[in-house]
């Protein structure tokens, strides 16, 4: 009788132990896999910063480039030397005429019978 009781505690202690070793090897092979996704993911992220940054200096530079061809320095000089076209500035005249302003309306009643009186009397004169 006791060689069968000795048995049946071996076989409950090797019926708790195996699944333990079971779930032990589960969580070695979690761990081995969450440790290699999270050095893929790590090795993503640098080379995603590394271009990131190399996007923004190539963004600076393309600024840089903008704004040199925005320059009325960097035309003229390109002008100059590939159509060959050059201007005096001394020699040019430069006029400005007087925009001619139209007389206001007066609204008001007295000006606009004034201004009335005005035409009649210069188209009876005829300085119209």
């Amino acid at each position: 009788m006791r060689k069968l009781r000795s048995y049946r505690r071996k076989k409950k202690s090797l019926s708790i132990i195996k699944p333990l070793v079971f779930f032990g090897f589960l969580l070695a092979i979690l761990w081995v896999w969450k440790s290699n996704e999270a050095d893929k993911l790590s090795r993503r992220l640098t080379q995603l910063e590394r271009e990131k940054k190399t996007l923004i200096d190539h963004n600076k530079l393309l600024h840089v480039e903008l704004e040199k061809h925005r320059s009325i320095a960097w035309i003229d000089s390109c002008v100059r030397q590939n159509y060959k076209m050059t201007y005096d500035v001394k020699k040019r005249i430069v006029l400005f005429d007087k925009p001619t302003l139209k007389p206001g309306v007066n609204q008001s009643l007295m000006a606009g019978l004034g201004n009335f009186f005005v035409r009649i009397y210069r188209s009876l004169i005829g300085k119209n």
